[in-house]
């Protein structure tokens, strides 16, 4: 098992791919966000004796935000305005979900790298 990990050491040192944890600390993005990408194919990979491996290179930052899909007058008396904020609430609690469970797999990363006790 350590000649096989040594080979892989040699094989990223050789050709600029780093392993996928390495990866989201040096660049900041989760673990669960690259595995995406690797499934969507929007990042270069490489797949060594069952280990994802990321070109060491950064990505490019897309623009947060949304375009509006339509702009609409409303008063806060209005039936549909209660509900376009209702709707809009649920959307920002599932981002907010999602960027938790981003930070918990950054925290047991880093965790896993420092070998630190997890703490629950």
């Amino acid at each position: 098992m350590s000649s096989q990990n040594d080979n892989i050491q040699d094989y990223e040192i050789s050709t600029g791919w780093i392993p996928l944890t390495d990866y989201s600390v040096k660049y900041g993005i989760s673990v669960s966000s690259l595995r995406r990408y690797i499934k969507e194919h929007r990042v270069a990979f490489q797949k060594v004796r069952g280990k994802y491996l990321l070109e060491d290179v950064p990505q490019q930052k897309k623009k947060r935000g949304r375009k509006p899909k339509y702009v609409m007058e409303v008063n806060s008396s209005s039936p549909s305005f209660s509900g376009m904020m209702e709707q809009h609430n649920l959307g920002e609690v599932k981002q907010l979900r999602e960027e938790i469970r981003d930070l918990r797999m950054y925290v047991k990363v880093l965790e896993e790298k420092l070998g630190l006790e997890p703490v629950r």
